[in-house]
């Protein structure tokens, strides 16, 4: 986890990707960055995340960035060890909500009201790190990159095809169809 960290941020510092093989070429940690801060955003802004106040949805959001930079590692490195199937997702999600609570706890966030707020942290890391292990499982199973001519299959374009599948997903999972033809909300 420390090495990838000192990865992105070395490569916060490189200007450009010469040299760089297509094969090799991975999604920008500025793209994280803003992606990051737009979760954030996003989090402070809805109304259907629980939170009283700002304060308390800005909150949330940092602990589902610091907590979804450590097990979204995780998954994806124990994925490329055991395969998909045998992800322990459920464990790291307890453990976002035991680190949650315990944190809530230490400001005093205690009782009713801060349960839903710790349900959506450890929501969003069991999400996170599900789509972390398919999709680091995904990336393994394209035979060999260095003699598939398609400029799509490398892990640079790749990575921006699951984004764009993520979004749409995400925009129109809250509506059900109710058999007569109609979709609600």
């Amino acid at each position: 986890i420390v090495g990838s960290f000192k990865d992105s941020i070395a490569s916060l510092k490189e200007k450009g990707e010469t040299g760089v093989l297509r094969t090799e070429r991975d999604l920008s940690f500025r793209v994280v960055i803003i992606g990051s801060i737009a979760l954030v955003l996003m989090v402070v802004v809805l109304p259907y995340i629980p939170g009283d106040s700002v304060i308390q949805k800005l909150f949330i959001g940092i602990l589902m960035i610091i907590f979804g930079f450590f097990f979204v590692t995780v998954s994806s490195r124990i994925v490329g060890l055991v395969g998909t199937s045998n992800s322990p997702i459920s464990g790291m999600t307890i453990a976002t909500l035991m680190g949650t609570c315990l944190i809530f706890t230490s400001i005093g966030w205690s009782g009713k009201l801060y349960e839903p707020l710790a349900l959506v942290v450890g929501g969003m890391i069991c999400i996170a790190a599900a789509n972390a292990g398919g999709t680091s499982q995904d990336l393994n199973r394209i035979p060999d990159w260095r003699h598939t001519p398609l400029p799509a299959n490398c892990p640079f374009y790749r990575s921006h095809c699951f984004i764009g599948g993520d979004w749409f997903d995400c925009s129109n999972s809250g509506y059900t169809d109710t058999g007569d033809g109609s979709a609600r909300n």
